[in-house]
C-alpha cells in the first residue's frame, strides 16, 4: 500500500488523471483506499457501475471512509435506494445517458476528485471501441475541470486492452 499512497499523493498533487490496475484480488481493497485518501479532504464523485451505491456506501462506512463527502452515479443500482447524494442511470450500456449525468454534475458541483469504478465493468457491456471513445471523452472533460481523476480497471485480458488505448489520454497507468 506504500506505493498506492505516493501515486495517491501525486495525483492529489498535481490533479492528474491516472488508471489504477489491480488483480481481482486486491480490487475492493484498492479501491476503498483510495476513496478514503480523498475523502479525508474533499468531496468527490463516484461512478459506480458494477455495485449499487448503497452497498458501497456501506462497505466504506465500514472501513471508516468519509461517505458523507462522496456523490454517486449509480448504474447498478436501479433506482432502488433514493439518496440525495446518488443519480441512478438506467444501465452500462448508456454511454449517453452516463455522460449527460456526469457533464451535469462536474459542472453544478466543485468536486476535488472524479473515481470511475469501472473501465472493466464497460466492457462487460459495450465494445472496445466505443468504450475508448466515451472515455477519452470523460477524460478530456475532467481534465479541462482540473479534478483530480481515478479510474479503476481489473488487471485482466479485455481490460489491459481498454487500459493500453486510453493511457495515451492519462498522466500514468499504475498497476497496484
Amino acid at each position: 500500500m506504500g506505493k498506492l499512497l505516493a501515486e495517491l499523493n501525486e495525483i492529489k498533487k498535481t490533479k492528474g488523471t491516472y488508471i489504477l490496475v489491480s488483480s481481482p484480488a486486491d480490487y475492493n481493497s484498492t479501491c476503498a483506499s483510495a476513496v478514503s485518501y480523498f475523502t479525508s479532504k474533499f468531496k468527490g464523485l463516484y461512478v459506480s457501475l458494477s455495485k449499487p451505491s448503497g452497498i458501497i456506501s456501506s462497505d466504506f462506512s465500514k472501513k471508516r471512509v468519509n461517505v458523507g463527502n462522496l456523490y454517486f452515479i449509480d448504474s447498478a443500482g436501479k433506482g432502488v435506494e433514493k439518496d440525495k447524494n446518488c443519480i441512478h442511470i438506467s444501465n452500462n450500456q448508456s454511454l449517453t445517458e452516463l455522460s449527460l449525468a456526469i457533464t451535469s454534475l462536474v459542472k453544478e458541483n466543485d468536486f476535488g476528485f472524479f473515481i470511475f469504478d469501472s473501465v472493466s465493468t464497460l466492457l462487460m457491456y459495450n465494445e472496445l471501441d466505443s468504450v475508448a471513445r466515451f472515455m477519452h471523452f470523460i477524460i478530456t472533460k475532467i481534465r479541462n475541470i482540473g479534478t483530480a481523476t481515478i479510474i479503476l480497471a481489473v488487471d485482466e485480458e479485455k481490460s489491459n486492452k481498454l487500459v493500453s488505448v486510453i493511457a495515451q489520454f492519462c498522466d500514468k497507468v499504475v498497476k497496484v
